[in-house]
């Protein structure tokens, strides 16, 4: 819990001006480390000087990103990137204290920072991954914030005495074999034994549970794997893939429960939208369904209206066009779905009668469409990714699926003097036809991040294909939504 300090003075403090001023600083710990936050944060400085240093810190770390486009879309873009950088939140004292998730008093390491605020169910395939793009080094604080998670057992939801607001902590495995293969440094076998001991807690009873927990196992193996315990990978390998029965019977063709939210147990979601979950085995179901049946089923998926945009399951499914070799799908449900509105008709408990119609992402106060939660920048994550032409399709694998970018030009400041420009030659609505990065040829399938954390130029050329059948989102460019009722475009 939160220690409040505030300090209050009088209109005739001496340089105050007219009027009272109150002044609050935030602890984890207590009273004195409220006081503490308070002096060191804000001191005896007036507001607009407090104002001024805010905005430019936040202008700084914004600034690492700049796009070239028309105004709205870059005011969108940086607000969607702001969402992204508030979480998780930096709990320390200026003298290091804060408190665990058991209440305890303990302290960061000179020079480190311990964060909290979780909602890795959700955040784990997107947020986290542009943090390590994006802030290589913030990550390997969070990293290690994570790894003490796991001390003393990591229970999946927040405890009782979280020193911020926390949801969920499931997938933090995931989250740091993909910081690992990233190179960002922290204690890997702490974080391995954890992972191990976190297995057996884990809830396999449902569906989507069992598909949870094998990702969960399979980012397990693949760390100590790559830690060199070959037995603990294979016991974990074998261990997360004997979700495969339950795949084949339940998802590889789903029954006339399909499409119905919460089906069989079910936290959220349908079962069309959880079956494109495992990610991690996307090979092995390629083989079992076949990859042109695979692909005619995913424009089923799209044609049919069973795609939700407004929750994080099956967000990444635009991708898997351009990761089983078709691109020209990938960029025009991305473009759509970043430029269009479309037809929301799923809520987390059940699906509209009337779906509501309107922009995914927007620039206005209700800035998402109805129904979407951004789940501590899982979804704002998803938005800047699409922006830039490049989705980690496979959390725990060091590699991006390309797509069209949204902008002519982006600047991004990797630190340490390295830059990595994004340049786009060819129309928007066009559909990637090579890759390269300093002229060297990348494949079109999939980027990877070591190259890009080299910097250079990435050169995206994309061209207008022939008109061809691709899949259409229900209801896109069609109606608008205006007072909560719908109109002709």
């Amino acid at each position: 819990m939160w220690a409040p300090a505030i300090w209050r003075r009088s209109a005739s403090s001496p340089g105050r001006g007219t009027g009272s001023r109150s002044r609050t600083g935030l602890s984890s710990v207590d009273g004195g480390g409220a006081a503490l936050t308070r002096d060191t944060e804000l001191g005896d400085r007036p507001f607009a000087t407090i104002a001024a240093a805010t905005r430019s810190d936040w202008n700084r770390v914004l600034g690492r990103v700049v796009p070239t486009g028309p105004r709205e879309r870059r005011a969108l873009f940086y607000t969607s990137l702001y969402r992204v950088m508030q979480t998780p939140v930096a709990i320390d004292d200026p003298d290091g204290r804060h408190r665990d998730k058991t209440g305890r008093i303990a302290a960061s390491p000179k020079g480190t920072t311990r964060y909290a605020s979780w909602s890795l169910w959700d955040n784990y395939r997107t947020q986290m991954p542009l943090l390590a793009l994006l802030q290589p080094g913030r990550s390997a604080d969070i990293a290690a914030s994570l790894v003490a998670l796991y001390a003393g057992g990591k229970p999946q939801w927040s405890t009782r005495n979280e020193p911020f607001l926390t949801v969920r902590t499931e997938h933090a495995g995931i989250a740091l074999l993909d910081m690992h293969r990233k190179g960002i440094a922290f204690d890997t076998d702490a974080a391995l034994a954890g992972m191990v001991a976190d297995s057996a807690t884990l809830k396999r009873g449902t569906p989507d549970e069992q598909i949870e927990a094998a990702y969960d196992d399979w980012a397990t193996a693949e760390l100590a794997r790559d830690l060199g315990r070959t037995d603990l990978a294979a016991r974990f390998t074998a261990k997360a893939l004997s979700y495969r029965p339950m795949w084949r019977s339940v998802f590889q063709s789903p029954g006339a429960d399909g499409d119905v939210v919460k089906a069989r147990g079910l936290y959220q979601g349908t079962l069309w939208q959880y079956r494109w979950a495992p990610v991690f085995d996307l090979g092995w179901i390629t083989q079992t369904v076949g990859r042109a049946r695979l692909l005619g089923e995913l424009q089923t998926f799209f044609g049919q209206g069973l795609f939700n945009m407004t929750n994080e399951p099956d967000i990444h499914v635009p991708w898997m066009f351009a990761a089983l070799g078709e691109p020209r799908p990938t960029a025009d449900l991305v473009r759509t779905i970043l430029t269009w509105p479309i037809a929301h008709p799923y809520t987390n408990s059940g699906k509209l009668a009337v779906p509501f119609v309107g922009p995914s992402f927007a620039l206005a106060p209700q800035g998402f469409a109805d129904g979407m939660d951004d789940d501590a920048g899982g979804m704002t994550a998803w938005y800047v990714f699409a922006s830039l032409g490049l989705y980690p399709l496979v959390p725990g694998e060091p590699w991006y699926v390309p797509t069209t970018p949204a902008f002519e030009r982006v600047r991004l400041d990797l630190g340490k003097g390295r830059v990595l420009l994004i340049r786009r030659d060819g129309p928007a609505d066009g559909v990637v036809q090579r890759v390269t990065l300093d002229g060297r040829a990348l494949s079109t399938t999939r980027i990877d991040h070591a190259d890009l954390m080299r910097g250079g130029t990435l050169v995206v050329t994309t061209q207008t294909p022939p008109t061809q059948n691709v899949p259409q989102l229900q209801d896109s460019r069609a109606r608008v939504a205006v007072d909560g009722m719908l109109h002709p475009r």
